[in-house]
C-alpha cells in the first residue's frame, strides 16, 4: 500500500510540474522532473530514486512504453 502510494505521489507531481498527461510527455522530461526534485526541491537520492521507479513502472507496466 506504501508503494502504490509514494508511485501515486510521484506521478501526481511529474505531471503537475508539466500540467499535461503523463502519456503525451517522455523521456527527456523525466530527466527534467528529476533534476527538479533533486536541485530545487532539494530531496534526498532515495526520495529521486523512488521518483524513477514510479516514472519507468508507470510507463513500462501501464501505459507499455520504454
Amino acid at each position: 500500500d506504501k508503494t502504490i502510494e509514494a508511485y501515486l505521489y510521484h506521478v501526481t507531481g511529474f505531471t503537475r510540474y508539466f500540467a499535461k498527461a503523463p502519456d503525451v510527455l517522455g523521456e527527456e522530461e523525466v530527466r527534467k522532473y528529476l533534476l527538479y526534485i533533486r536541485d530545487e526541491k532539494k530531496t534526498s537520492l532515495s526520495n529521486v530514486k523512488q521518483a524513477y521507479s514510479a516514472l519507468r513502472f508507470f510507463y513500462v507496466e501501464t501505459i507499455n512504453r520504454k
